[in-house]
């Protein structure tokens, strides 16, 4: 995964844990309010990023899973 994209997710998260910290200890309405929009904003953002970025993969659904093979499975 490219480092743009692990910053991308890594803002999204981090601003959506905000929102629980700023709860947890009963931080004004205003600013739990707006952490919500911008937290929403953002996590649209990194979905419309993830999904529209360039890179390929070669993987199929019949390579299973890098950690298990079809073999260990059955």
């Amino acid at each position: 995964m490219r480092t743009i994209t692990k910053a991308v997710i890594s803002l999204a998260t981090l601003l959506l844990l905000l929102v629980v910290i700023l709860s947890a200890y009963n931080a004004p309405f205003f600013w739990v309010y707006i952490t919500v929009c911008c937290g929403h904003l953002f996590f649209i953002w990194m979905v419309y990023y993830i999904l529209t970025d360039k890179r390929t993969s070669t993987k199929t659904f019949d390579d299973w899973y890098e950690d298990h093979t079809i073999k260990d499975i059955e």
